[in-house]
């Protein structure tokens, strides 16, 4: 099991009482679409407790982003990962989310700026710790394989990533005022050798976050690639910020009865992914009823990964349906949720 270094700041007992614990920050569910307003670079502004920061005069250049997350099926490129994160703009983070951590297994940036670089991080990195609340610092460590410049450049040094809540406030930005705000700072540290050639990869991200999103509301991200021999290893620095136009999850409520087992689904089109803990290489059945008590779909399955999915064979029509999964060989042990499609 990986250990993390973490540290809390001191701050003093009266603003405590005022600052935010955000528990669903990038909590992202398979079928999330978040959109993004891209922006000219701008400063990350001021630390501290209480501050405002007005963002309202960002110069707009005209393009959205959209990130989309989606099931990454068994048997991918990238071993471990269950959730792929991608960009309109090709870069792609293989990830893993469960409970309170986000990690990255791998990514890969095949947009022209990003010179088609990909990275491999053999024991994952942390991307994000929850619950997030004002003071609280962690540190990761990782080890990682860069291919860049058609090189495969193995991992250097202590590689690492650190994540801290540096600033608590309001945000101004061109859409709205968002009040309990906590500023989070990510900054990636990555060395790669292949003699004679050494890069050094440093990535500081600046996101802003409340209560009611789970996406970030503005994103300031430095990444800055430098090393030797220059050329052909690149000294570059390349800024981008953004901030949240819409942000889309899969609609579902929540248990419906005292259930046994605890789970997620989401139907989308004649796709159903089913999100569940389930012990592996059990047997399990999984049934979908609609209002008028017709069962649409049922299928046996064996539990594998965190993440499962069904083929429905055609698109269900909009509306509200029960997704009843049991334990093939202990029918007491079962859940049922509603869904909304």
């Amino acid at each position: 099991m990986k250990q993390y270094v973490y540290s809390l700041l001191l701050v003093l007992p009266l603003a405590a009482t005022a600052q935010p614990v955000l528990q669903v920050v990038q909590d992202y569910k398979v079928g999330t679409t978040i959109k993004y307003r891209k922006c000219s670079p701008v400063a990350p502004g001021a630390n501290g407790a209480g501050i405002n920061w007005n963002f309202t005069s960002l110069t707009a250049l005209g393009g959205m982003d959209t990130l989309t997350v989606s099931y990454l099926a068994a048997g991918s490129a990238h071993a471990g990962a269950n959730i792929l994160e991608k960009t309109s703009d090709s870069v792609s983070h293989y990830m893993t989310i469960s409970g309170t951590t986000n990690h990255t297994v791998a990514y890969a940036d095949s947009s022209a700026a990003g010179m088609n670089a990909s990275s491999v991080f053999t024991n994952t990195a942390l991307s994000m710790q929850r619950p997030l609340s004002f003071g609280m610092n962690v540190t990761d460590t990782f080890s990682s394989t860069l291919m860049l410049l058609s090189f495969t450049l193995a991992n250097s040094g202590i590689n690492t990533r650190n994540i801290s809540v540096t600033g608590h406030g309001t945000l101004d930005l061109p859409n709205g005022s968002y009040n309990d705000v906590l500023k989070v700072r990510v900054e990636h540290k990555q060395t790669n050798t292949f003699v004679p050639y050494l890069v050094n990869l440093n990535m500081v991200s600046y996101m802003w976050f409340d209560a009611q999103h789970k996406a970030p509301l503005l994103q300031i991200d430095s990444i800055m690639v430098s090393g030797s021999p220059s050329p052909p290893v690149p000294n570059t620095t390349r800024n981008n910020t953004s901030y949240l136009i819409k942000e889309t999850y899969p609609q579902n409520v929540n248990n419906v009865y005292g259930s046994q087992l605890d789970f997620n689904a989401f139907i989308n089109g004649s796709s159903l992914t089913l999100e569940a803990s389930l012990p592996a290489n059990r047997d399990y059945r999984l049934s979908v009823t609609n209002l008028a008590g017709q069962t649409v779909y049922q299928a046996g399955f064996r539990s594998t990964t965190k993440l499962q999915q069904f083929n429905l064979g055609n698109d269900l029509p909009s509306g509200m349906y029960l997704i009843t999964v049991h334990e093939k060989e202990n029918i007491s042990n079962t859940g049922t949720i509603k869904i909304v499609k």
